[in-house]
């Protein structure tokens, strides 16, 4: 069902978007039972339910990458701004959690890992949680052939994959 919600949502503009989360959060004002479901209905948007998916997801150990195709999302940028939150313990709900295809999964990029490749390509440090590639440079007594590999992989677009 989850999916289905986010392939019926992926296509629209943040306007009508916008009025659905504010005509489904009527909707719950209407069926709430008392005041205290009324005084957490107000504090539920979108980016909650974003948020609670991402760490249940992450509870259960899944990438970032398997994560981020399952919300819908193309690189692993906006995980970032949901994943705040105990990981490492178990999961505290028992909802049942979407799981993106394999190959959705595969297409996810994380820019950050890239960027990590083409700073240490130009000769800086690996960025913090980042690997070092332990890149030869040019000039260097190990020689240029890695480089050239690496160049050629990022320009072909098949870096991180």
């Amino acid at each position: 069902m989850i999916e289905v919600c986010i392939d019926m949502t992926a296509g629209l503009s943040k306007g009508h978007l916008g009025k659905l989360v504010s005509g489904m959060r009527q909707a719950m004002v209407r069926i709430a039972a008392d005041q205290k479901e009324l005084d957490l209905i107000e504090h539920i948007d979108m980016k909650t339910a974003r948020k609670v998916f991402t760490v249940e997801s992450r509870r259960e150990h899944r990438s970032p990458d398997a994560v981020s195709a399952a919300l819908g999302h193309s690189t692993t940028n906006n995980l970032r701004w949901y994943a705040q939150g105990d990981i490492h313990c178990d999961r505290i709900t028992d909802i049942p959690l979407a799981r993106a295809s394999l190959n959705a999964t595969k297409k996810i990029r994380d820019p950050l890992a890239e960027f990590n490749e083409r700073k240490q390509l130009a000769g800086g440090k690996p960025l913090t949680g980042y690997p070092n590639l332990n890149i030869d440079l040019p000039g260097t007594d190990q020689g240029t052939q890695s480089d050239v590999t690496l160049a050629d992989r990022l320009l072909n677009n098949q870096g991180n994959r």
